[in-house]
């Protein structure tokens, strides 16, 4: 038998594949797909032209007979030879032995949110023929890379806030090909270490300015809310995301004044007391 090829292409490609020597020799091109040898291209000793059985119109052959499959399909995989008309099993064949491949895909959302506390799943999809062979989920830090998992599927328990971050999933299969993907994870908690701070906040004098500002962690940020003596407080002083500011204080300003932050996980308030002299 003659010189063994391996050729590996992604569907879709352009695939050539030479005939050495059939320049020189009447050679033809044959296949073999599921153990049945078919012959491709052959040389018409007695017309003198070249009589194709191609099975798509995909196929042609170049000016020095080198055999060409345009846009492959995985259906084309199969052995291919280029041997004299006379003998097929020539020790000068040259035989290919083609496989289709399909590139590595993985499909990951961009981002991903987990409750504080909640199990976190994620599962790296990934796709290509030949099929993946080897994963990696990996995280990057500062001046470090974190190995998490050395499967398909990342799993962290009782998630805190540190873990929100970037996680890339890594993955190759048998003949080299590699593809990466990341996901945002956020990890969602209610607001918590409210504080009140700014200037003049507890006492203040007619006519002197007052700021209060309510501030909370929390994922996602919380939208602020503010009560005075109980009663929902809309004011002017309220210029937003958790301010009160008071230009010109004023006896009437004076009361007890609560800040609500909240968010789609809970809430936490805090209260405080302004009096005015």
């Amino acid at each position: 038998m003659g010189t063994l090829y391996q050729r590996y292409i992604d569907v879709g490609q352009r695939l050539e594949l030479a005939c050495p020597g059939a320049s020189s020799s009447i050679f033809s091109w044959f296949s073999n797909k599921n153990g049945t040898n078919t012959t491709l291209a052959a040389n018409d000793t007695v017309s003198g032209t070249v009589v194709t059985q191609f099975p798509s119109i995909r196929y042609s052959l170049t000016n020095t007979f080198s055999l060409v499959i345009a846009d492959i399909v995985i259906s084309d995989e199969a052995m291919f030879w280029c041997a004299p008309t006379s003998s097929s099993n020539s020790p000068s064949a040259s035989i290919y032995v083609v496989t289709v491949t399909v590139p590595l895909t993985i499909t990951l959302p961009v981002e991903t949110s987990i409750n504080l506390g909640n199990t976190l799943n994620l599962e790296c999809n990934a796709s290509s023929k030949p099929s993946p062979a080897s994963f990696r989920w990996l995280r990057y830090g500062i001046d470090i890379v974190t190995i998490i998992s050395y499967t398909r599927f990342l799993t962290i328990n009782d998630t805190k806030i540190s873990d929100a971050g970037t996680y890339y999933c890594y993955v190759n299969n048998s003949i080299g090909a590699f593809a990466q993907q990341d996901v945002q994870v956020i990890v969602r908690f209610a607001p918590r270490d409210i504080m009140i701070s700014g200037m003049n906040i507890n006492r203040a004098n007619i006519g002197s300015t007052s700021r209060i500002v309510c501030l909370a962690m929390a994922s996602p940020p919380p939208i602020y809310g503010w009560q005075k003596d109980d009663q929902p407080y809309n004011g002017p002083a309220d210029v937003g995301n958790g301010t009160l500011i008071f230009a010109n204080v004023k006896i009437e300003d004076g009361g007890i004044y609560r800040c609500t932050a909240s968010n789609i996980v809970g809430e936490a308030t805090l209260t405080t007391s302004f009096t005015v002299y």
